[in-house]
């Protein structure tokens, strides 16, 4: 029991629907951050390219900012035999595909790391014809989340000189998805401190870059003070891990005996600050 080593409240959030990017929002609209008001969130989240019984974090910028899209591309289809009939629609994504990685250190500053990557690609019905219609959808990923409507200008751009030069028309949607997550530089050196007193420095390990992936606590850590940090759950390093989204990801329960020890010990440091 803790409860007489400490003065203050501290709330614990259970976040729904967190896996398909919900939840965050919806908890702050009902009130979660207010009665009492809350003045440092501390977050833990799982990390396949950790050790167990490790933890890594940063200041700063921590994970990254996100937007997906879907572009739909146009023009004359037509016979296989004959493509200079055609817009030649395959042959415009083709090359859509190649131009959209020279955004990244070509149309923006290499300083500010991007990356752009298409997932999916979708047309045609048959080996000999060459279709009217194609989709493709992919993702973006920043570490600083205003270059994203810069590089949604850009795939705009693209689309207007593909048509110019191969006839094949394109329309591109977005779907914004989370800022980048910030770690508060004071609180974060403050954690630091605390999981090293409680599981020691060599086993805190700090990282140099943002991961790459994206996650919607950027709506906890741009309104109130935060620090998100990683705790590993690798058995065995020379043993790949799955994915934190693959159906055969597992947690190692010794993980939690690193995890669940340095979030209490941070959260009193929190508290003794304040």
């Amino acid at each position: 029991n803790l409860r007489d080593k400490f003065s203050g409240s501290i709330k614990f959030f259970f976040q729904p629907a967190e896996e398909i990017g919900g939840g965050a929002k919806e908890m702050i609209d009902y009130g979660c951050l207010e009665n009492p008001k809350v003045t440092a969130v501390l977050a833990a989240h799982a990390s396949e390219s950790v050790p167990v019984g490790k933890i890594r974090v940063k200041a700063d910028e921590i994970m990254l900012a996100s937007t997906g899209f879907t572009i739909a591309l146009s023009g004359r289809g037509g016979h296989g035999a004959a493509p200079h009939q055609t817009d030649d629609i395959i042959l415009a994504a083709a090359r859509l595909v190649t131009e959209l990685q020279s955004i990244p250190g070509r149309k923006h500053n290499f300083l500010d790391p991007s990356v752009i990557t298409v997932c999916s690609i979708h047309s045609g019905a048959a080996g000999n014809i060459i279709p009217k219609e194609l989709t493709l959808t992919g993702t973006v990923r920043v570490e600083n989340s205003r270059l994203l409507s810069k590089i949604e200008e850009s795939i705009k751009t693209m689309l207007d000189a593909l048509e110019m030069t191969t006839g094949v028309k394109g329309s591109a949607f977005f779907r914004r998805g989370s800022g980048a997550v910030y770690n508060d530089p004071v609180l974060t050196e403050t954690f630091a401190g605390a999981a090293a007193n409680m599981i020691g420095a060599e086993n805190v390990l700090k990282a140099k870059f943002p991961a790459n992936g994206s996650e919607n606590f950027f709506l906890f850590s741009s309104r109130v003070p935060s620090v998100f940090f990683h705790f590993g759950v690798a058995e065995n390093d020379a043993v790949a891990q799955y994915p934190a989204h693959s159906p055969f990801f597992l947690a190692s329960d010794r993980s939690f005996m690193t995890s669940l020890p340095v979030t209490a010990a941070a959260a009193l440091a929190f508290l003794q600050e304040r």
